[in-house]
């Protein structure tokens, strides 16, 4: 009716293709007008969604994956973007630094050190991204001339931490871990 009316109407309907298969499709019905101005005729497009469907349903899989092995980690795992806000941390971080995961994400990094190593921190991160290698331990140990690592709680208590720093770049994007 809205198509008849001179306006496109979209729509969604399940079709049933020859061989017997069911198949959810996205449909758009465009009105094409004659020279007085009426709809004369309708412009049917319709596309197919079963493939767009199953590659969500496989994309929904593969990071449910992925997040059961993030999480699975003995070791915190707390990954941050290039303006060094936490994108993820996984169930041992949680445990380790007091926050719940979607407390943490959106947060600045420096929520989970001291603040007198913020600055120092942050130049570090900023280093290695710029020029560091790809993968880096730091804070192992104090005598093999390592600078001791501390990270804080939510409560605020402190704690030493051994940490390495790798990065990647995905989608675009560069993320520290």
């Amino acid at each position: 009716e809205r198509a008849l009316a001179g306006g496109v109407a979209r729509f969604q309907a399940r079709c049933v293709a020859l061989d017997g298969a069911a198949h959810r499709v996205d449909v758009t019905l465009s009105p094409i007008r004659g020279d007085d101005g009426r709809v004369v005729r309708l412009l049917l497009v319709a596309r197919d969604l079963s493939e767009l469907e199953r590659t969500r349903r496989e994309l929904a899989a593969s990071e449910s994956r992925l997040a059961a092995i993030v999480d699975s980690a003995m070791d915190a795992i707390v990954t941050v973007d290039a303006a060094q806000r936490i994108v993820l941390a996984n169930r041992a971080a949680e445990a380790v630094f007091g926050w719940e995961s979607d407390e943490l994400v959106g947060r600045p990094l420096d929520v989970l050190l001291p603040d007198a190593v913020h600055a120092r921190h942050r130049a570090h991160v900023e280093h290695f991204g710029t020029e560091g290698p790809r993968t880096r331990t730091m804070g192992r140990l104090r005598d093999a001339g390592h600078a001791a690592l501390v990270g804080r709680r939510r409560d605020g208590s402190e704690f030493p931490i051994e940490a390495s720093i790798s990065k990647v770049d995905a989608a675009g994007e560069r993320l520290y871990t």
